[in-house]
């Protein structure tokens, strides 16, 4: 297993962090990270339904995000 910097500034603040700039502190990060490339690589099970929705689109809605 490798390891990486990710390199991302953050700032600290006594002001309230919005729904939507947490949504894009987790965009920025699953971005950079590859997190959609790594799970499309993991071989998650897949279903013979023709109306299943595949598992990464499933872990990308748990995370905030279409992956």
């Amino acid at each position: 297993m490798s390891y990486f910097a990710i390199n991302m500034e953050h700032k600290y603040t006594d002001k309230m962090v919005t729904p939507r700039g947490g949504m894009k502190e987790m965009k920025i990060l699953i971005e950079k990270t590859g997190i959609a490339e790594k799970l499309s690589q993991l071989g998650l099970p897949q279903s013979k339904s023709n109306n299943s929705i595949d598992a990464v689109s499933i872990i990308g809605k748990l995370l905030g995000k279409h992956l």
